[in-house]
Parts: structure tokens; sequence; C-alpha cells
């Protein structure tokens, strides 16, 4: 784990909570990751105040997905994953407000097939959330 993920993790104190700045649980740190909140192929900088930690396998993907599909939800959710880091905090009412918006995204693009004719939305995304 590099060493600004192992001290997000730890000031977030992620192992005692279970979940993922987006609510995604995960078994073992070895499944989380760095995300940039402000995209590096826009500018955004590798620094603390720009990075958060997401399940790698789930969240991680999942919000590169809807970066991809649906930019102004993927904005939005951003959004809030900038106020958590300036507030230190992995708050329940961010949380609530980014589930609200990948329940949104979910019902909008629920029949959304990739090239290969899979749904976009995989299972995992939808069921590793946690119950707020």
């Amino acid at each position: 784990m590099s060493r600004l993920r192992e001290r997000l993790y730890k000031e977030y104190k992620l192992e005692e909570l279970g979940y993922d700045f987006l609510g995604y649980t995960f078994e073992s740190k070895k499944e989380l990751s760095t995300h940039h909140i402000m995209p590096r192929h826009i500018g955004g900088k590798t620094e603390k105040k720009n990075l958060c930690v997401l399940n790698r396998y789930t969240s991680h993907n999942y919000i590169h997905l809807i970066e991809d599909t649906d930019y102004n939800i993927f904005l939005r959710i951003s959004s809030y994953l900038a106020e958590q880091v300036k507030k230190g905090e992995i708050s329940r009412d961010e949380l609530l407000r980014i589930n609200d918006l990948l329940e949104a995204f979910e019902r909008k693009y629920k029949d959304e097939e990739s090239r290969n004719g899979s749904l976009i939305i995989k299972e995992e995304y939808k069921t590793n959330y946690i119950l707020i």
C-alpha cells in the first residue's frame, strides 16, 4: 500500500468503518486503491486534498464507469467526495447523497449493455454498498 493511501486509510479510520469513501465494503486493505477526485487527465494532482480511497474491485471501477457514461453524475459524486476530504471525515450526509446519485444512475442505465452484450452495471456495484 502506498504511503499516501496508508495515511488516508489510517486518518479516515477505514479499518474501523469497514467501508470506503463511497460506502463500499472491503475485507482487506489490499482491496483498496487511491482515486483522484479531479482526474489526472484534466489536471488533478496526486495530493491529499485530491485523493480518496476506494475498493478497487467495486467502487473504483464503478466511479470510472459512471465517469465514462454520465459525466454530470460523476461530477456530482466527485463534489461529495471532495466535501468529505475537506471535512476530514466520511460523513453519513455525504454517503446518503452519493447513494441517491448511485441509485439514480442505476435507474437510468439499468438496461445499458456493453459492447459484448453484458449489462454495464454489475451486481456487485449494487450489493457491496453499506446500508445507511
